[in-house]
């Protein structure tokens, strides 16, 4: 048992759990006697009695290797970006921050944790408040957009942009 558990040990594990009376859970990576292939399983260890402990097992491989490529796509996605040397910007229909990359935070003198969570419309130059809120409220699902927008850089001076707007959707929300 123990060359195909590793450094497991099932026999403390069933001990606990029947002497406590408590559940005891396990991720550990398993080789089957025939195949000699690895699997990821989680062990679940449920006592009926000081006598009995049902043991749960499941193979949980695909869904670790899914969970591993897809949290390496989502640190290449923000890699690119996060380093894009264009400005990338994305709002909620209530024109509320989701994100923005670290180009776009500094290009108004900002950094991105500082803009997060905060109306798009806050960062549109006074002079130009009618035009952001004409381009918000005509941005229609799936559409895209180009425009000129003047912002407001932190210290009071303008900034003139060019805006090439696009909405998705994304959990069912619109984002833009």
């Amino acid at each position: 048992v123990r060359e195909l558990q590793g450094d497991y040990d099932l026999w403390t594990d069933l001990d606990l759990s029947a002497t406590r009376c408590i559940v005891v859970k396990r991720e550990i990576d398993y080789t089957y006697c025939r195949s000699g292939e690895r699997r990821r399983l989680v062990l679940t260890l449920v006592p009926l009695s000081t006598d009995m402990v049902v043991v749960h097992t499941d193979d949980v491989t695909e869904r670790r290797r899914t969970e591993r490529a897809l949290r390496e796509s989502e640190a290449k996605y923000r890699t690119i970006v996060d380093t894009a040397h264009e400005g990338i910007w994305a709002v909620d229909a209530a024109n509320t921050t989701s994100y923005v990359n670290r180009h776009a935070a500094e290009l108004l003198g900002y950094k991105p944790g500082e803009i997060v969570g905060r109306n798009l419309l806050e960062f549109v130059a006074p002079g130009q408040h009618h035009q952001g809120l004409r381009i918000a409220q005509r941005r229609p699902a799936d559409d895209e957009d180009h425009y000129e927008l003047c912002l407001r850089h932190r210290d009071g001076s303008d900034v003139w942009v060019s805006v090439a707007g696009s909405s998705s959707r994304v959990n069912g929300k619109v984002n833009f």
